[in-house]
């Protein structure tokens, strides 16, 4: 509880992980080149373009949660939608005639006991000449309650978001629409 009153005024930075969940996914039967954007919209992130999301101390006062470490999160993105991309058994490929351009929109988690985090994407296919063949947004969003302090949930939370993303972006992508574009 000291820990809470100590930083209910600064920030907070915490390292975003990306844990795989499609493990043992069959063999690609076709490939795009995955780029991946940070266009997360401006009025998310107040003061610092690493802020995703609010932290609330003892009395609900909020102060901003940062990322931190080695994975960020257009990194996180990018790791999950090849993911996704793996469940439809489309495989990634720099030099694959398709683009699968994957800009985030939102990356943000906010609450006070409980906690929810929301990652939001807009996937874009395009051809060779970067005509949209094929475009969809996909929101996974993740609940947690903070027990454990800060670097725990936030982690479990967003991997929580994470996961749901990366069923909704794989069941988008194994849609007849994305597969009859992406062949």
């Amino acid at each position: 509880m000291l820990w809470f009153l100590l930083v209910s005024a600064c920030s907070y930075r915490t390292p975003i992980e990306y844990r795989t969940v499609v493990a043992g996914a069959e063999n690609p039967l076709t490939t795009v080149k995955l780029e991946t954007i940070d266009g997360r919209e401006s009025d998310m992130a107040l003061s610092d373009a690493r802020e995703i999301g609010r932290l609330r101390g003892l009395f609900g006062n909020a102060f901003p949660l940062l990322e931190a470490g080695p994975q960020s999160v257009r990194n996180v993105t990018h790791d999950a939608t090849a993911d996704a991309l793996r469940l439809a058994r489309v495989g990634v490929y720099d030099r694959s005639p398709r683009t699968l351009v994957a800009t985030l929109r939102k990356f943000w988690i906010d609450g006070y006991m409980g906690y929810k985090a929301t990652v939001t994407v807009q996937c874009d296919l395009r051809d060779e000449q970067g005509n949209v063949l094929w475009t969809s947004v996909i929101t996974g969003e993740g609940g947690g309650v903070n027990w454990a302090g800060p670097g725990t949930f936030v982690r479990a939370t967003f991997q929580r978001a994470l996961d749901v993303y990366v069923q909704k972006a794989g069941g988008q992508f194994s849609s007849p629409e994305f597969q009859r574009n992406v062949f």
